[in-house]
């Protein structure tokens, strides 16, 4: 009998913390609602919005969508600039270069092309074939010399951006790479996966210098900021140790804080 009366109390607890949960929850959504009104809302895509970014100067924001197209709008008053595509294939990433200028688009299935467009006038500069089914991520070197992609099939491939030209491939997921970061200072690159993974990759020869593990699905965003450099003196050649503040989030799993020290060397 009092083991029945112990799970009754027990039951009642767990409803009572959880009634209290969303009803905290719920306050904070209203709260937030007041406190963060809507300041303006874009419409003309045909379908859902998968990317957006905005120009390195907050004057432009750029929309990829399952429609096929990407737009380019008006921060200031929302006006429509620009369509700069027109199609049937799904746009599943973009990225602005680091001054404004260009602006890159990864494409879906059964594309997965990249496209590389000027901002000004809007013309089309570079396709490129980039994974047999789709480009899931892509992101500019901080200098805008390289561009990186991600693909359904698990390679991340770094190009150049004055000509198109592809310069790695870099293998070591097993499933699609849904997240690229330059590090600030352009020597690393972080991608996430659905593997799910986040790897550390050197920019110089491609190769993995970390692979982090800690999400229980897919890392769908990284960020890498707060890089500072510290140096160790070596009876063989210059050293330095890294650590750069990683971001990461996962579609389930929450958001990541870490700092790591890259175990590699690079000569000063």
């Amino acid at each position: 009998m009092e083991s029945i009366r112990s799970w009754s109390l027990t039951k009642k607890v767990a409803i009572a913390v959880l009634v209290a949960f969303i009803a905290f929850f719920l306050w904070a959504l209203i709260v937030s609602a007041r406190t963060s009104p809507l300041v303006r809302k874009w419409k003309g895509h045909g379908d859902w919005v998968e990317s957006i970014a905005f120009s390195p100067d907050g004057r432009l924001l750029a929309s990829g969508s399952w429609d096929g197209t990407v737009k380019l709008w008006r921060v200031s008053d929302g006006r429509l600039v620009r369509t700069l595509t027109r199609g049937r294939v799904r746009v599943r990433s973009i990225a602005f270069s680091p001054d404004g200028r260009l602006l890159a688009a990864g494409t879906g299935f059964p594309d997965g092309t990249i496209k590389v467009w000027r901002v000004r006038d809007g013309k089309l500069l570079c396709t490129r074939r980039a994974d047999p089914s789709a480009v899931w991520a892509i992101a500019f070197s901080p200098d805008g010399h390289f561009l990186a992609s991600g693909g359904e099939h698990g390679t991340l491939k770094l190009w150049r951006v004055r000509d198109g030209k592809l310069l790695k491939a870099l293998k070591g997921h097993t499933y699609p790479v849904l997240s690229i970061a330059f590090s600030p200072d352009g020597r690393l690159i972080a991608s996430g996966s659905s593997d799910p993974a986040i790897k550390f990759w050197l920019v110089s020869d491609g190769k993995v210098v970390r692979t982090l593990k800690g999400h229980s699905y897919g890392v769908f965003s990284v960020t890498l900021r707060g890089i500072r450099m510290e140096c160790f003196p070596s009876p063989f050649r210059p050293m330095d140790a890294c650590w750069h503040h990683l971001t990461s989030q996962s579609n389930f799993g929450g958001w990541w804080m870490v700092s790591c020290c890259a175990p590699y060397r690079m000569t000063m």
